[in-house]
């Protein structure tokens, strides 16, 4: 394939592949033109061009007859570059030459990817791309398909749970998430939306006998090693509402002392402090060799 930069070489700009016996041509935009036509011509003789129309063409007649040639050079960052491409391209279009271009996108400004001069601006793009793909039900399948391939396996499941720790479980993340979760909670739809989901969710995790059984289990293990620790069940026993009790002779209405609490009574006398609540609550008639109530 022969090449004519017109002494712009190591310029950027627009160019265009032409065939020479037909006439057709492929137009493009490049940083540096030297570059450019390398790689076309690299890419054509290893039969693994990207444009299908173009190798095909370039298969069929002798490469000399494609002439690698400057259109324009255009100063700027890439938008500029392309921006001008499709300003030709689109000039080509009306003049109803379509056909004679290898082109198969019209609009190369659509296909720009999210890359910007600064970390900032990319990462806006980079969030606005991802939710319009995200709406696409053929991508969320795709996606949620891949994803659960990925995390049937042990070792990448561990390595990616144990990084996320590392990154997310520090004070600063961890306040960042709470105020941002408080944030959205503030918000009428957010919040009838997401405890509509988790209430479906719920509902549907414990229709299933199987993921009911899992569930319970994980719920008693983790009660149960809560309970384990004195600390936990200190905690837990002062954070219970304290009624006082008076403690009667058994059928009559003399009282003996008056405790504290339930908990108090039992610790006192000795007696499950389980039985002097159902005394109280009138599902037994006596704990210990008393009868209890609440004052």
């Amino acid at each position: 394939m022969r090449k004519t930069y017109n002494g712009s070489a190591n310029l950027g700009g627009v160019y265009q592949i032409v065939n020479e016996t037909t006439g057709k041509r492929y137009l493009g935009s490049a940083k540096q033109f030297k570059e450019r036509a390398n790689r076309h011509a690299s890419a054509l003789r290893a039969q693994k061009h990207h444009n299908k129309h173009l190798q095909a063409s370039f298969n069929k007649y002798d490469e000399s007859v494609f002439l690698f040639e400057v259109i324009e050079v255009v100063l700027g960052d890439k938008l500029a570059r392309t921006k001008r491409e499709e300003e030709i391209l689109q000039a080509i279009l009306l003049s109803g030459e379509w056909d004679m271009c290898y082109n198969f996108t019209k609009r190369p400004l659509a296909k720009q990817g999210v890359w910007s001069s600064t970390p900032d601006e990319t990462r806006k793009k980079a969030s606005k791309a991802s939710k319009r793909l995200w709406q696409k039900a053929k991508h969320r399948k795709h996606m949620t398909q891949a994803i659960k391939k990925v995390w049937e396996d042990p070792t990448y499941r561990l390595a990616t749970v144990a990084k996320m720790r590392e990154v997310t479980n520090t004070p600063e993340m961890r306040e960042k998430r709470r105020q941002t979760t408080k944030q959205l909670w503030q918000e009428h739809d957010y919040r009838n939306r997401t405890t509509t989901a988790i209430v479906k969710a719920n509902k549907a995790r414990w229709a299933d006998p199987k993921q009911r059984k899992v569930t319970i289990e994980k719920i008693s293990k983790v009660k149960t090693e809560q309970w384990s620790n004195p600390a936990f069940r200190e905690k837990m026993i002062k954070s219970l509402p304290k009624k006082k009790v008076a403690q009667l002779i058994r059928g009559t209405q003399t009282i003996v002392a008056i405790q504290t609490s339930i908990m108090a009574a039992g610790r006192a006398l000795g007696i499950n402090f389980r039985n002097i609540s159902a005394v109280c609550k009138g599902r037994r008639k006596n704990a210990g060799g008393y009868t209890w109530k609440f004052i």
